[in-house]
């Protein structure tokens, strides 16, 4: 890993197109449903990975509360995300890192994929070293305990 790139995971270049629902909850709420907000969008990816993705913002709904806006950015860091795929039926759950409210980049990371085989499909032009879902640190570990 290199001083300037910092991804456990190379990223490839590639324009998908999907749709985001971001939840907001309402920490001081107790009732599970009260103050349930959700932004919605239509995105186009920048680059995936199979760790993470960019994504930019190119259309959201106009009605209040529910559009994705430079002064609704700083509240969305650290959020659950899905991002559904509709043209490959796959969909992806993880968490907002980062936004940059003027050029509508989020950036993703993953927890959660519905069809892992799909999306090492979509991911295998960058895999020359070969794709995991685990860090390299872990793969070294179980090796260790296998005694590899």
């Amino acid at each position: 890993m290199s001083e300037t790139n910092r991804r456990k995971h190379t990223r490839i270049e590639v324009s998908l197109n999907a749709r985001i629902k971001i939840n907001l909850f309402n920490t001081n709420s107790t009732k599970v449903m009260q103050n349930i907000q959700e932004i919605l969008a239509i995105v186009d990816t920048r680059d995936i990975s199979i760790g993470g993705l960019n994504l930019t913002i190119v259309g959201s709904p106009m009605a209040a509360g529910m559009s994705f806006t430079p002064a609704t950015a700083g509240r969305l860091v650290g959020r659950p995300i899905e991002v559904k795929f509709d043209n490959h039926d796959l969909n992806i759950w993880g968490e907002v890192i980062r936004i940059d409210p003027k050029s509508m980049l989020i950036a993703v990371v993953i927890s959660k994929v519905s069809d892992i085989g799909l999306w090492k499909d979509l991911c295998e032009n960058n895999a020359s070293k070969g794709i995991s879902i685990f860090p390299e640190e872990w793969r070294q570990r179980a090796r260790k305990k296998r005694g590899f």
